[in-house]
């Protein structure tokens, strides 16, 4: 029985790519199938987002309960007045305080490692 040619794969070298030096990971290659699921499972997500707002915003009342009023663009007053969701011990105004919020937050907790490896991709090159 001969050996083979190539040592086998470690974990080490499992994860980045053969030509390039120690600790450089290999590129993200993504084909158009992945990018479309990607956008449609991001749309679903959102599209059930705002569902969860605006059900725990009719079961609130929110936001003219709570004494705001805004014609347009009023998101950002929203996040500013969020806080008193807070004030009464109710579980659907907990919730729509975090729904709220997760609509700043999940997209930034994927778009920062996206973005860094994207700048990191524009180094190599």
């Amino acid at each position: 029985m001969k050996a083979p040619d190539s040592p086998p794969p470690n974990s080490e070298t499992s994860d980045r790519a053969s030509s390039g030096p120690p600790g450089e990971t290999a590129a993200v290659t993504l084909s158009w199938m992945q990018v479309a699921l990607m956008v449609a499972g991001l749309a679903g997500l959102g599209a059930i987002v705002f569902a969860l707002y605006l059900h725990f915003s009719d079961l609130t009342g929110w936001p003219e309960a709570y004494g705001i009023e805004c014609r347009r663009k009023c998101w950002r007053t929203y996040l500013f007045h969020s806080p008193r969701l807070l004030l009464h011990n109710d579980l659907n105004e907990f919730a729509l305080f975090a729904v709220l919020w997760a609509v700043v937050w999940v997209p930034a907790l994927v778009l920062f490692p996206l973005s860094k490896q994207l700048r990191a991709r524009k180094r190599l090159n």
